[in-house]
């Protein structure tokens, strides 16, 4: 289990840091968290997989493969899916951004919707269930993803 550093002296003061970070996300205010994470009582691989993806920057996607080649296991692209799967902080540790190669948008925890409507918030257009340009409009330069088919969207 994931769980925030120190959580036990003064966790009053952390999760009204974690509420307030999270509020100013959603108000458009904030990119990145800066929410100490204790990811030590987590396996190895998935410790590994949760903090290559808490660098994704804000605003950008990455495929799966890429994410594991990132760290280092370039053939554990469906592996480095399972992990983030059991992500018990999906905003902090932004999963959302995490796409197929192709663009296309699979899993996530708190079901597609959710995804999209985090990516969107972000200025990623998607486009059925497909990621199709970044907030700036410009075609897919997504690491590790396909760029989109000029033909859709």
């Amino acid at each position: 289990m994931l769980w925030p550093a120190e959580a036990s002296a003064g966790a009053s003061q952390l999760l009204d840091a974690v509420a307030s970070q999270i509020q100013e996300y959603l108000d458009g205010h904030r990119r990145h968290f800066e929410v100490p994470l204790d990811l030590s009582r987590m396996p190895q691989f998935r410790r590994q997989v949760l903090a290559a993806c808490r660098q994704v920057p804000y605003g950008q996607c990455i495929s799966y493969g890429h994410l594991a080649r990132q760290i280092g296991r370039p053939r554990a692209a469906r592996a480095v899916g399972r992990a983030l799967a059991r992500n018990p902080v999906p905003i902090l540790i932004p999963c959302h951004r995490v796409v197929g190669s192709d663009g296309r948008l699979v899993g996530f925890g708190g079901g597609l919707k959710w995804k999209i409507l985090l990516l969107r918030h972000e200025g990623i257009t998607v486009c059925e269930e497909k990621i199709l340009t970044s907030g700036l409009g410009t075609r897919t330069a997504f690491a590790g993803v396909a760029p989109a088919p000029r033909g859709e969207g």
